[in-house]
């Protein structure tokens, strides 16, 4: 099988297919008479061996020390297995790092959802939506960030005389219910 059809067949490109055998993943691929590659079965297994762990995380360096081992036969196969536990750890890291990333999004995301919930509750005196809303809403992510980051009390003022003179600049009225707000804690 030539080289563009197994780039097709597992949908890498023969970039990647020539640097996978000039690292070492791919070894003693057979070439035709005019030194074009020519895959074979063992090939082929080789590739979907090497996708597979590509897909499981697997590190390239892992994966070259391993089929370095695998060369070797029986002899090696506890150290095989060792890699593949190292590399199955780093997943799991990677994975625990993620978790707690998507943790900390899940929790702005309902802390936004608050945001908007009490945002709109101060416009029902008439307001448009999408009028003032995202001021109200931008009013209270001020505050809850000055909050969370300095102590109670203390440049409230100051945040709000900004956002003021902002708006001055850009000549937009300031609408009623985005008046000084107490910080959304």
């Amino acid at each position: 099988m030539r080289i563009a059809e197994v780039s097709k067949q597992f949908g890498i490109s023969a970039d990647t297919l020539r640097y996978y055998e000039r690292i070492g993943l791919l070894s003693h691929v057979h070439r035709n008479e005019s030194g074009i590659r020519d895959y074979g079965e063992q090939d082929l297994a080789r590739i979907r061996f090497v996708k597979c762990m590509r897909g499981a995380n697997v590190s390239i360096e892992a994966l070259i020390e391993y089929m370095e081992l695998f060369e070797g036969g029986d002899a090696t196969l506890r150290a095989r297995k060792t890699i593949l536990e190292k590399e199955r750890e780093k997943v799991r890291e990677r994975m625990a790092e993620m978790q707690a990333g998507l943790d900390r999004l899940d929790y702005k995301i309902a802390h936004y959802e608050d945001l908007i919930v009490k945002a709109e509750q101060k416009m029902v005196g008439g307001a448009r939506i999408g009028e003032g809303l995202s001021t109200c809403i931008f009013s209270l992510l001020v505050q809850t960030c000055h909050a969370q980051t300095r102590p109670r009390g203390s440049g409230g003022a100051l945040c709000r005389m900004g956002t003021a003179r902002r708006r001055k600049r850009r000549r937009l009225p300031i609408p009623p219910e985005a008046t000084p707000l107490r910080a959304a804690v």
